[in-house]
């Protein structure tokens, strides 16, 4: 009876390491929030589509995120395109991110990025930098901010909320 009772511990133990391995750790309770933005008074938002070796790989569990000198200010979440074309033209049907960016200045800061591929468990630095700008709105469904990187870009950072 006692190893049909550690069996069952053991096998917890490695279900939990499995399910909670999955979002990194810039999202410290993997619920896809930014959980300070009310301590923000400025926004912007942007709308990306993200190309991994040259391909749309995104899928529901991946993260796109914003970041100033290493603090998180904004993360994305997954929008699929509706499949119309006549309207949504090539993005029709696919993924992109939705995200608002936050913060105190009215401009000047420079924005980097980071993309979490869940199918890996892999986070990618993304070169591409932006100006954050209050009430900026970068990219829409039919025409989204593009960004390009490999998958030689294997994030190193440690990064924290």
């Amino acid at each position: 009876m006692k190893s049909v009772s550690s069996l069952k511990g053991i096998i917890f133990v490695l279900l939990s390491t499995f399910v909670f391995a999955g979002s990194p750790n810039w999202d410290c309770d993997g619920d896809y929030l930014l959980d300070n933005l009310n301590e923000y008074q400025n926004n912007g938002s942007i709308t990306a589509g993200i190309f991994l070796d040259g391909v749309n790989t995104v899928n529901d569990g991946d993260m796109f995120a914003a970041f100033v000198e290493g603090e998180l200010r904004g993360i994305g979440s997954v929008s699929l395109v509706p499949d119309v074309v006549p309207v949504f033209g090539e993005w029709a049907g696919q993924n992109q991110f939705a995200m608002l960016i936050y913060s105190n200045e009215s401009n000047g800061e420079t924005l980097t990025f980071k993309y979490y591929d869940s199918d890996t468990d892999t986070v990618y630095d993304i070169s591409d930098t932006y100006e954050f700008i209050a009430d900026m709105t970068e990219g829409n469904a039919i025409d989204p901010l593009l960004f390009n990187f490999n998958s030689s870009d294997v994030s190193t950072d440690a990064c924290t909320t």
